[in-house]
């Protein structure tokens, strides 16, 4: 999805600097999601999550048609999706291990594999949404701030059903694997 709208083909008559309060709303629900990362122990997201926070507004909400914020903003994205799938499957890690496997029970990887992949695709389905039109339309807007709100929803309950897990799993050594 970085590649599919490159150059970002902006909406027409969209200005430079613009303060789009519904788009700033939308990106700040981004926040309550990095404090969700805090309670369940996570500083590295926490704090992530918050300079994606800052991105996003920056991005979407203030500086329009702006290819220095709009990369930034993408590629800070991708690489917070990136430690969240891998903090959304670490509860896996200790089946993986060399040394002393911990295999999950079957009931655990029957479904919460599935359940934590939905939760995780189903944001992108409104990213590639709003993919689909010029940067700054009106649909544009409406679709990616719906990715804004599903992404902060999904991702805090797989934030939740990972903590779950790992406490389950007795596995407390992956669950901070930045710390």
């Amino acid at each position: 999805m970085l590649i599919s709208n490159p150059d970002g083909s902006y909406a027409p008559d969209v200005p430079k600097v613009r303060l789009d309060c519904a788009m700033a709303v939308s990106c700040a629900s981004l926040f309550p999601l990095a404090v969700v990362y805090l309670a369940v122990g996570q500083v590295y997201l926490f704090q992530m999550v918050s300079a994606l926070t800052v991105t996003s507004v920056l991005a979407d909400a203030v500086f329009h048609n702006n290819p220095f914020f709009d990369l930034l903003d993408r590629y800070w994205a991708s690489a917070c999706v990136l430690c969240i799938v891998s903090y959304a499957f670490s509860w896996l890690g200790g089946a993986f291990s060399l040394s002393e496997p911990n295999y999950p029970p079957l009931w655990m990887m029957l479904t919460a594999v599935p359940l934590q992949l939905g939760l995780l695709l189903a944001p992108l389905s409104f990213l590639q949404k709003s993919r689909s039109f010029p940067i700054g339309s009106e649909e544009w807007r409406r679709a990616h701030a719906e990715w804004h709100y599903c992404a902060a929803v999904c991702c805090s309950i797989t934030a939740f059903v990972s903590r779950y897990l790992l406490e389950l799993s007795g596995d407390s050594k992956i669950s901070a694997p930045l710390q």
